[in-house]
């Protein structure tokens, strides 16, 4: 396959990774199916996007009221290039060239969607993972073995609309082919930088950022200073993009708490989750997505 006829891509799962990854590629031009396991499920993962350009559009508006019509086309030619589907409705439309899958980030969940993709598509389709912790030869056991040479990560940042950063992660198995297809794929989408990490779990970026983000519950969790300390300690301090609280609230905690049981299962006891991590996922203060997070939880403990 040549990254030239890549025009249409699948992405699997419409939640918060993929609806914004979707949005990604729909502004880049491609067609793009929006997949999920039920319509209803797939059409909300669009209504996200129609939000979230709408609020830009009218950011636009506010700071500038000669506007053009162009933006408003512009924008709805985004959402044009954008289908939602039922994921067994797939054999009824033209198949995509890639697909990436962006279900939650368990092993077994994910190997179900690569069974059944395997299943669904051609001999020369790519099958990409927006995992961000995962070993893809692990996930890539799920597919024939003629299949696992077009297996690869491609794990996007939260949110993918905004953050450029692109980690690509090829397993033992992954051919050259797919790798430079990708990696072409990537530019494309004006991602920058594209890192290659090895495939090991937690792979470069959460390998790295995860112990922060315990070492900031933990503080949290033996008094050593308030949510608002240890978040302006890392933002100002040491230079940190983004409050490394707020940061795990983005992310959503059940998302951190899978990634580091990842980490921990693989890579021992400097990725122990502390208390407060499981505490806020069994409360329910997932983060932003439910709107209830951690500073929510400090103060009901307060």
């Amino acid at each position: 396959m040549d990254l030239k006829n890549i025009e249409t891509v699948g992405v699997v799962g419409a939640g918060t990774m993929g609806s914004g990854i979707a949005q990604v590629f729909a502004e880049a031009g491609f067609t793009v199916y929006l997949i999920d396991e039920t319509y209803e499920k797939a059409t909300e993962g669009k209504r996200k996007i129609v939000e979230r350009l709408q609020k830009s559009l009218k950011k636009q508006c506010n700071e500038n009221e000669n506007i053009s019509s162009s933006a408003i086309n512009n924008m709805n030619s985004i959402l044009l290039n954008i289908t939602p589907l039922k994921l067994e409705d797939l054999i009824f439309v033209q198949k995509p060239q890639l697909f990436i899958e962006a279900v939650f980030e368990d092993l077994k969940t994910k190997q179900t969607v690569f069974r059944e993709l395997d299943r669904l598509c051609g001999p020369d389709t790519i099958l990409t993972t927006n995992t961000s912790s995962i070993s893809i030869w692990d996930i890539s056991k799920a597919v024939t073995n003629t299949r696992k040479s077009k297996i690869i990560g491609m794990h996007f940042m939260n949110p993918p609309y905004i953050l450029k950063l692109l980690e690509i992660i090829k397993s033992d198995r992954t051919s050259d082919e797919t790798y430079s297809i990708v990696q072409g794929l990537a530019k494309r989408l004006n991602r920058e930088p594209i890192l290659t990490s090895m495939d090991r779990p937690g792979f470069l970026c959460n390998r790295i950022l995860m112990p922060s983000i315990l070492e900031a519950l933990r503080t949290l969790e033996e008094n050593v200073g308030n949510v608002e300390d240890i978040d302006l300690s890392v933002k100002t301090g040491v230079a940190g993009a983004m409050d490394i609280l707020k940061l795990g609230d983005l992310i959503g905690w059940d998302v951190v708490l899978n990634i580091v049981g990842v980490l921990h299962e693989a890579h021992g006891s400097r990725y122990e989750p502390p208390h407060i991590l499981r505490n806020l996922v069994r409360d329910g203060f997932l983060g932003r997505k439910v709107k209830k997070g951690i500073f929510d939880f400090y103060r009901k403990e307060k």
